[in-house]
This record gives structure tokens, C-alpha cells and sequence, in this order.
């Protein structure tokens, strides 16, 4: 069923709003044949962009491997939804699904869900960082405003989201 998810997530990001390298990028990080296997079983895994998309097809694929998800994402509405569809995916004992409503390029909202998530499940052992739009067109058809969007969400949200991570792995605050 993980590999049908991603099938389609391909299917749908490479048609729609995610970049073909961001989805080769991440179909890579879980499929590429590698010595070490990643054991999801058990694990907190923290995933933004988890209600539709790549990010759901991830989602489904820890959870049919023994994770418990925290999924970030902005509509509550398609959240609920994947969490419906992901309580029905749980199959091992204290597995959970928990979403939280954030825009990711709110850095102090971002800060405070994932505090909220970690006290919920624990710290994260895997972070995934889906969520990311592109709007693609002739480069002087493109207005700034819509640019500027664009690195808000793809890479200050997912920096916003590593570096809280990051910063609670050493135990310090970056000044």
C-alpha cells in the first residue's frame, strides 16, 4: 500500500504544486536500497505537509511501519480527514496520530506545535519536511510577492522546523 501512496503522491506532486527534485529527493531517502534500514517502529515521526501530497504518502508509509505521526499542515478540514485515514492504518500497540492546524512560515507557531508535539510523543526521531508549493511560470510573469511566498514556505518553513529540532537535540538556543 506504501509504494501505491507514493506512486500517486509522485503522480499528483510532479502534476501539481511540488517540484519533481523534492519528490525525487524524498522517494530516493526512502526507497534507495541501503545497508542500513531505518526502523520506524516505535519512533515519533514528525512530518510537515503530512495531509495530502508527498507528505501524506510518507505518512502512510511510517505508519504502516510502527510510527507515531505528528502531521503539520494549515487545513483543518483535509487534517482531519488524513487523521482519519491514518487511525485506521495503526496496527501496533500505542501507536498514535496527531495533527496540528500551523502555517510553518510562522516561526513562533512552529516552535510552539512542535513543543506540543514532543510533549504529546515524545521528541521526534525522524522529521520529514514536505510541505512546499510551486507556482511555475516565465520568470518575468512570476511577481516577487509570489517568490518571496514561495521561499517562505519551502525553505524558511522547513528551516524554522529543523532548527527547533536541531536545538533540542544539543539542549541549547542559538543566539
Amino acid at each position: 500500500m506504501a509504494a501505491a501512496a507514493i506512486a500517486n503522491a509522485w503522480a499528483l506532486a510532479s502534476s501539481t504544486t511540488v517540484g519533481a527534485s523534492a519528490v525525487g529527493a524524498a522517494l530516493t531517502a526512502l526507497l534507495w536500497p541501503t545497508s542500513r534500514t531505518l526502523d520506524f517502529e516505535n519512533k515519533h515521526v514528525v512530518i510537515t505537509g503530512g495531509s495530502k501530497g508527498l507528505g501524506r504518502a510518507v505518512a502512510q508509509y511510517v505508519v504502516e511501519h510502527g510510527a507515531s505521526v505528528s502531521i503539520l499542515a494549515r487545513d483543518v478540514a483535509v487534517l482531519n480527514k488524513a487523521k482519519a485515514e491514518l487511525d485506521h492504518m495503526c496496527t501496533f500497540d500505542g501507536q498514535k496520530v496527531e495533527v496540528y492546524s500551523v502555517d510553518i512560515v510562522n516561526q513562533d507557531a512552529v516552535v510552539k506545535t512542535l513543543r506540543q508535539a514532543t510533549a504529546s510523543l515524545g521528541p521526534p526521531s525522524f522529521v520529514f519536511t514536505c510541505a512546499g508549493f510551486a507556482l511555475p511560470g516565465m520568470f518575468l510573469d512570476v511577481t516577487p510577492d509570489v517568490f518571496r511566498r514561495q521561499m517562505d514556505v519551502n525553505y524558511l518553513g522547513t528551516v524554522y522546523t529543523v532548527h527547533v529540532r536541531t536545538s533540542s537535540i544539543f539542549s541549547y538556543s542559538a543566539r
